[in-house]
């Protein structure tokens, strides 16, 4: 699947997505997280939730903070 980067995103881990995954800055420079949804609809409403809203309460995103001394 071709992945793209979407201008709506707010969250700074984000990296990119298809059509049933996003993808995320990983713990290290070696990795990343990649989160894969069953449909494309369950995709997109995260993505519109957490990537391009209120990305503070997305878990991946409260957990590179930490990994970063942030809240």
């Amino acid at each position: 699947m071709k992945r793209h980067i979407s201008n709506e995103v707010k969250c700074p881990f984000y990296r990119s997505e298809d059509n049933f995954r996003v993808c995320c800055e990983g713990q290290d420079s070696t990795s990343s997280y990649h989160v894969v949804f069953r449909s494309s609809t369950d995709k997109r409403s995260h993505s519109a939730r957490y990537c391009c809203g209120e990305y503070r309460q997305c878990g991946i995103c409260q957990t590179l903070y930490r990994k970063y001394g942030g809240d």
